[in-house]
């Protein structure tokens, strides 16, 4: 019997996943520039799943803004959009500094992985 090749999103993560809700800032790059808010759904160290009312088309670049608990200053980082179902955007960050990805590491290593 043939084996039933997975889908794509179905890989192997570089990175876990954690349940993480808050509200997220994102602005779509010209000439159609959008500013957008939506929720945050999970996050890595390497990405973050956006629930936002738009119709994003993968590959674009977006910035995005979003609060990572205990932390003052938003995490403001640019991102590309990998995957997508319905209003839900899988993105990759693409600017995220070492600061920043210290700081999102080190609040989801308190929580549970998906």
């Amino acid at each position: 019997m043939a084996e039933i090749p997975k889908p794509k999103w179905d890989k192997e993560r570089a990175h876990p996943r954690y349940l993480f809700e808050t509200a997220v800032g994102m602005t779509t790059p010209e000439p159609a520039r959008l500013v957008l808010k939506g929720k945050s759904i999970d996050i890595s160290e390497g990405g973050i799943s956006v629930r936002v009312p738009a119709d994003l088309a993968i590959g674009i670049i977006v910035q995005l803004e979003f609060f990572v608990p205990l932390q003052r200053e938003p995490v403001r980082v640019r991102a590309i959009v990998r995957n997508s179902i319905i209003s839900r955007y899988g993105m990759e960050f693409l600017t995220l500094t070492a600061e920043q990805r210290g700081h999102i590491l080190r609040y989801c290593l308190t929580l549970t992985p998906l």
